[in-house]
């Protein structure tokens, strides 16, 4: 697959991207529905630079009672196939505290062995792995590697409403590039059981987050940074993008009834503790974050640490994918109150070039 990339790298990135720089994409409605996290491509399909569409749901989970977490993608590249280099992709990977964190599964189909619905997400990627909305609020959702060695079958029911981070955001320097970014669960229950070499596992009062990437651009030149924390019982969200290729940095916080988003140049971070790896790459294991929210309310103060890192470099951006414990608290801009403390797991995410 990096041979794939390293191809369109030499034919596409010197001025030879056909394109047409008035071309723009219909955008949806401003209130997120279940249609919202169904596939997109069908609005972008007449576009020149369709060959570059790509699309992905991710989900995570965390059992800390168990010690148990992990990640899964379903992904689209080329969906119409343009020059027959059309693929689909999973990733799935789960994390151990006490062995620490499995092989992660990096697999590439046909894009004949993707299918997706338009109006509702219902997305599949040969028999084992798919989505599927049961309602609104609550989909199913399975994975499995080719080699046996890790499943799951997974409910997730949200504990939070669906929120554009994004939405139909054109880089100003190559206006044919588009992404939008939806959280569709910033905050949900999963129920289930893993199957993990040979054994399987039920998961106990486990909390888990579901998000929705499209569009088109450079997938391979594209970096951004993410991080994410959640709990259902104590009606807590955060989910912040920064560094995020042509996109503002903006994040989403929601506490008990009280939701609000912190926008670019309203917040400061630090990342630090920077790892090598493979001589040529770095991730960092901690960061520093303090912002003051859109309504000039609440400010948030956060230091994150990594715990575990999964390396996933068999793709177009080398993806740091990373679960981190959270610290900090939320308090009142006007009187310093303190409004919410925070001590949960979570994840975050680093990504890099390969040059």
């Amino acid at each position: 697959m990096n041979a794939l990339f390293a191809f369109l790298r030499r034919r596409f990135t010197k001025g030879q991207v056909p394109g047409a720089s008035g071309w723009a994409i219909p955008a949806p409605g401003p209130t997120p529905t279940l249609a919202d996290d169904a596939f997109h491509f069908q609005s972008y399909a007449d576009s020149p630079n369709a060959f570059w569409y790509t699309e992905w749901w991710y989900f995570n989970f965390i059992d800390e009672s168990q010690g148990l977490s992990g990640i899964m993608t379903i992904a689209c590249f080329n969906p119409a196939n343009h020059r027959h280099l059309g693929v689909g992709m999973l990733t799935l990977c789960l994390v151990d505290s006490k062995t620490g964190v499995q092989p992660p599964a990096v697999e590439y189909y046909p894009i004949s062995e993707f299918s997706a619905d338009a109006a509702t997400p219902n997305i599949s990627l040969t028999p084992r792995n798919h989505m599927q909305a049961t309602g609104d609020t609550t989909f199913s959702v399975k994975g499995a590697a080719r080699d046996g060695s890790s499943s799951i079958d997974f409910t997730y029911t949200s504990a939070d409403q669906p929120f554009f981070l994004e939405q139909n955001v054109h880089n100003v320097a190559s206006p044919w590039e588009v992404s939008s970014w939806l959280s569709y669960m910033p905050c949900a229950r999963v129920t289930g059981t893993i199957v993990s070499k040979g054994k399987a596992i039920t998961l106990q009062n486990a909390r888990g987050y579901h998000d929705h990437d499209w569009g088109m651009w450079h997938e391979y030149a594209r970096t951004w940074s993410w991080a994410a924390f959640f709990s259902p019982d104590k009606q807590l969200s955060f989910d912040f993008g920064f560094n995020a290729a042509f996109q503002d940095s903006i994040a989403y916080l929601r506490v008990g009834n009280v939701r609000d988003v912190i926008k670019d140049g309203s917040f400061t971070f630090q990342q630090s503790d920077w790892k090598r790896w493979m001589l040529f790459w770095k991730y960092p294991r901690r960061m520093t974050y303090e912002g003051t929210t859109a309504s000039g309310l609440y400010k948030v103060t956060l230091n994150w640490v990594v715990r575990d890192t999964i390396k996933l470099w068999r793709q177009a951006l080398i993806v740091f994918e990373q679960t981190a414990w959270f610290s900090g608290e939320v308090r009142t801009v006007a009187d310093n109150k303190l409004v919410a403390s925070i001590d949960e797991p979570g994840f975050c995410e680093y990504t890099g070039l390969w040059y």
